[in-house]
């Protein structure tokens, strides 16, 4: 019996899906530079030739990883999207960018290596300029609303406490109880910026 079109969707679909997740791995393990478009097809246990008719290159394809990652967080930054943050809000995205980080460590990986990569971030440039300006703005006014001293200082200090918590988790989790670290972040914020939660 011959396929109908959404089955053939869904085949184009679990194929690219493929491809993602091997690029994603070996990205994360060898890094991006160092793997090929070859090695990514082995691991998908597809042709070369195959990658190239859903990706038109290295970088979209982790682009298109990239873009995944992005949106997971994305989804839970006020996730109204009324370009307002409340205390709620502010809490609620701590929590679930903490567990999106628990149950993807591999992208997080990925995620964390590419902005230890200066020449890998560089080809990225202008990619996600669009998000993270809306993120800083929702951010500042923030903690603009919160009566902080230096809301721009504020995020750099959020930022890296988040940034250096998930670097953290990934590359040794039994020595950093992120459990333990996402309590205290939320209460110290809890108490600094008097949350009503």
């Amino acid at each position: 019996m011959p396929k109908t079109e959404e089955q053939y969707k869904e085949i184009r679909e679990a194929r690219k899906q493929s491809i993602k997740d091997a690029a994603l791995e070996l990205f994360a393990d060898h890094g991006y530079h160092s793997t090929s478009m070859s090695e990514i097809a082995k691991k998908a246990k597809v042709s070369k030739g195959l990658i190239y008719n859903y990706f038109i290159s290295k970088h979209d394809l982790l682009l298109s990883i990239m873009k995944d990652i992005v949106f997971k967080t994305w989804v839970h930054f006020d996730p109204n999207k009324d370009g307002i943050l409340t205390d709620e809000e502010f809490v609620y995205y701590i929590e679930e960018n903490f567990k999106l980080i628990k149950e993807n460590v591999t992208e997080w990986k990925l995620y964390s290596a590419i902005a230890l990569q200066p020449s890998v971030q560089k080809e990225m440039d202008g990619d996600f300029d669009e998000f993270a300006v809306e993120v800083m703005q929702i951010l500042l006014a923030f903690f603009k609303d919160r009566n902080c001293k230096d809301p721009e200082g504020e995020i750099l200090f959020f930022a890296s406490l988040m940034k250096g918590a998930t670097i953290q988790y990934i590359y040794s989790p039994k020595m950093f109880p992120i459990e333990k670290f996402k309590n205290i972040l939320i209460e110290f914020y809890t108490t600094k910026l008097n949350l009503k939660l």
